[in-house]
């Protein structure tokens, strides 16, 4: 295989999310090393599009949603569910689409960003060499019919790759498998905004200490859990929560009330946590410049209900901010309770509004502080990502 490869890249998200972050990087390192590269994503949302584009990479949005196989912490239907069924069908008829793009581009490599599209394995010619960077932790601790296939896609693979040692384990620990961390590009945070200025720049009170929430309206990303939080929390405390913004159009179609109905509206129940802190909790949409709420937060958690993948942990500790989190496997490889971060029971608001009070304490707030920046600065510092990916494209090499 030559040093510079003509490379087709799948991509399973328009959104600004910890898997398209990781793929901006991985592309960015891809391109400065000179490889001919072309991505595959969606065009609604249209952020992840525009953002390969400005980098001058070749870009088309022809990804199709539903070609993501939905069994993952964060989204599993039972086998017999109808949404199940048809999105399967859907994936099965469209494998004659992948060959065909494939045969069009005539690739070296065929990248794939997330094990929920590990299916177009089948498609791809042998003699192309695959790599899938699994974003996603399996579920049900990787045991199960559909858990077993998706470990059959993925040991196919010319290389694997994971963001931990727990989802690389979690996944069968197959011999065509490595680590690399999530990365963050730690000079985007040596340029932090005066806290009282990025509050007054995003309309937010000057007196309120603010906890910075970024997984918008997801159960898997705790949404529910940080509403919850704030019922235990005296008023000088606030809620920044991104990636969504609140409706006001009452939405009354008969798929919304078979959900609710059925108790299964998930945005509605979490909202009607709202009452009673509605003015402490500020909502904004998916942002691209994220140093402006890392600058005017005091604190950063990461609520998850599953493991998941953790970002904003390592861009807390970027930005030299305490962060708390749920108490999982996945993050314990990297991060520390009472040292670089503070742990909580998953699930338990009230256990986390502890952690949060507990934060009080400002030698404690700049002991996390420092340790989660030199976390950050040892496991998943961007500069070591170029080293990473030539390690990578070497060990795949004839």
């Amino acid at each position: 295989m030559n040093n510079k490869n003509k490379i087709l890249v799948f991509h399973h998200s328009g959104a600004i999310g910890g898997g398209s972050v990781s793929m901006l990087h991985i592309l960015k390192t891809l391109k400065t090393s000179g490889n001919e590269i072309k991505v595959i994503c969606p065009n609604e949302p249209p952020h992840i599009l525009n953002e390969i584009q400005d980098m001058g990479i070749n870009a088309s949005g022809i990804f199709n949603k539903n070609w993501v196989y939905p069994h993952f912490n964060g989204k599993t239907y039972n086998v017999f569910d109808p949404r199940y069924q048809k999105r399967w069908r859907f994936i099965k008829n469209s494998f004659n689409k992948i060959k065909q793009i494939i045969a069009d581009e005539k690739p070296d490599i065929v990248m794939l960003n997330s094990m929920t599209i590990g299916w177009m394995v089948a498609c791809i010619d042998k003699n192309i060499k695959t790599i899938c960077f699994d974003r996603e932790t399996l579920p049900d601790n990787g045991r199960g019919r559909r858990c077993n296939m998706i470990k059959k896609w993925l040991s196919k693979m010319t290389k694997t790759v994971y963001l931990s040692e727990f989802d690389r384990i979690n996944a069968g620990s197959h011999a065509n498998s490595c680590v690399i961390t999530d990365k963050v590009d730690l000079s985007k945070f040596d340029d932090m905004i005066d806290k009282t200025r990025a509050k007054s720049s995003l309309s937010l009170d000057i007196d309120k200490k603010y906890i910075l929430y970024t997984g918008g309206m997801w159960k898997v990303k705790g949404s529910h859990i940080a509403l919850k939080m704030m019922k235990y929390l005296n008023d000088e405390y606030g809620l920044i929560f991104l990636q969504y913004t609140k409706k006001d159009i009452i939405n009354n179609s008969i798929k919304l009330r078979i959900k609710k109905l059925l108790g299964l509206d998930y945005e509605g129940d979490a909202l009607k946590l709202l009452e009673g802190i509605n003015d402490r909790v500020k909502f904004f949409p998916a942002q691209q410049d994220m140093i402006p709420f890392y600058s005017a937060c005091d604190i950063v958690i990461f609520p998850s209900t599953k493991p998941h993948q953790a970002m904003p942990i390592y861009e807390a500790g970027a930005a030299f901010k305490p962060a708390v989190i749920s108490d999982f496997e996945n993050t314990k490889e990297f991060a520390k309770d009472e040292k670089n971060v503070l742990t909580f029971k998953v699930c338990d608001a009230k256990d986390l509004a502890g952690c949060i009070i507990k934060l009080s304490d400002n030698e404690l707030s700049h002991k996390l502080s420092d340790n989660g920046r030199e976390m950050c600065e040892y496991n998943n510092n961007l500069q070591d990502l170029d080293i990473e990916i030539k390690k990578l494209l070497k060990s795949i090499e004839d």
